[in-house]
Order: structure tokens, then sequence, then C-alpha cells
């Protein structure tokens, strides 16, 4: 018989979490589909999995194991996860934007500016060569 599961994971801290997560689940007997969202600051989890290969208790253990996480039952309405996990998560994705490289953050305006400046200096820099080279020519 399959069961449905809803679990709500806390202490993603790498875009990487999730992943290992679905891979770890999915590589299990009995598991039929894992299917997995990023919300906020933890991850929500729609698993599918036949109860006479795999216990609750097996699949809570393996999620534990694939990192520091904690995990919790969920007895929400199934349908309101499917629609969070079909718009938020894409596992080939990257994940979140860290703090420091977010495009409202002070640091990634500073590096356009930074860019910019180089690329001006490296076109006039060109332009110059260039200029030299017509104008007075190699002898």
């Amino acid at each position: 018989m399959h069961n449905k599961l809803n679990l709500k994971i806390s202490g993603v801290i790498s875009s990487n979490d999730p992943k290992i997560i679905e891979s770890n689940l999915n590589s299990l007997d009995g598991v039929k589909e894992a299917r997995l969202a990023m919300i906020d600051k933890h991850l929500e989890i729609r698993l599918e999995f036949e109860d006479k290969k795999i216990s609750k208790q097996q699949i809570f253990d393996v999620i534990r194991i694939s990192g520091d996480f904690n995990v919790e039952e969920q007895k929400i309405n199934p349908e309101t996860i499917l629609k969070s996990v079909e718009r938020s998560y894409q596992p080939e994705a990257d994940g979140p934007v860290p703090d420091c490289c977010h495009p409202t953050s002070g640091f990634s305006k500073l590096y356009f500016y930074f860019g910019l400046l180089a690329a001006f200096s490296l076109g006039s820099l060109v332009w110059n060569i260039v200029l030299g080279y017509l104008l007075w020519g190699v002898n």
C-alpha cells in the first residue's frame, strides 16, 4: 500500500543539502516519489512510499543521516505542499543566493563599479595602442 508523508526539514544551510536529501530518498527501496520545496529557511518534502518495504522511521533516519537536519511530520493539506513544490524547488538550480551576493546588497554594487572601471581602463589601453600604431606606425 502506498502512503503519503509530508515532512518539514529545518537546518538546511547549503544549496546542495536538498540535492543530497533528494538523492538519498530516491535511492531507497520502497520510495516511489520524493518532491522537495525550499520555503523560507526550511525544506518541505512530499513523499510517497510503500509501507511494506520501508517505514516512516527509516525515512526519518535517512534524512537525519544526510546532514544535521531536524525532521518533523506535517499534518497539513497535501494540495498546499504540492502547489509550493511545483513553484519553488528546481533540482538543477543552484539554490538560494547567499546574502553577500544578493542584488540588493552593497557588495554587488561595489563589484559592478569595479568591473566598470576595469573595463574602461582596458578599453582605454587598447584604444591608445591602436591609435599609436595607426598614427605613428612602426618604422
